[in-house]
């Protein structure tokens, strides 16, 4: 089922965006196990066991959400989620997007059709704030951030060491 066609930039993309099924989880396991071992984008050193990936899956129910983006083929070309912010219960209200893109179906608006879509999730979820943990040197996780409106609320530093580099974590927010 299509949840969503998007209209980027005056330009209608051909992808659908669904809510994610267990059927998904193995195209998404490899997309994001890609970004594990060649990207700074996740901060996991060795890739996701279908255990831990199925595990994540079924903690990320409503109010949380899996979504992914389907080309014309059927092909999954991307992934995003909310998931659980912080433990305590006073953030209840906030959720950690993620975003994940086939390395192939990069800087086709894949990321962004999916980011607007959690955005709109989130709000009719209750949420009332999102937040983005983006490692500082990744500049289109940055750009694409800034572009549909979540703002830069601080920064960690050195807070993850990944592939013999301490790395800094830029925190951006997004009112719902």
């Amino acid at each position: 089922m299509v949840l969503a066609r998007v209209e980027l930039e005056g330009i209608l993309d051909h992808m659908g965006i669904r809510t994610a099924t267990e059927n998904d989880l193995e195209a998404m396991l490899s997309i994001y196990n890609h970004a594990v071992l060649n990207t700074t984008a996740s901060f996991e050193i060795e890739p996701r066991s279908w255990g831990a990936q199925k595990a994540w899956f079924l903690e990320h129910a409503s109010p949380y959400a899996v979504v992914v983006s389907v080309d014309e083929a059927g092909k999954i070309s991307g992934w995003g989620s909310i998931g659980r912010y912080a433990e305590r219960e006073a953030y209840r209200f906030s959720g950690e997007v993620s975003i994940y893109v086939h390395p192939e179906s990069s800087r086709r608006g894949v990321g962004e059709a999916l980011l607007r879509h959690l955005i709109d999730v989130g709000g009719a979820e209750g949420f009332h704030t999102l937040i983005a943990l983006i490692t500082e040197e990744n500049s289109a996780s940055i750009r694409l951030a800034e572009k549909t409106g979540f703002k830069q609320a601080g920064v960690l530093e050195e807070v993850g060491l990944k592939f013999g580099r301490w790395l800094n974590v830029a925190i951006y927010q997004h009112t719902c």
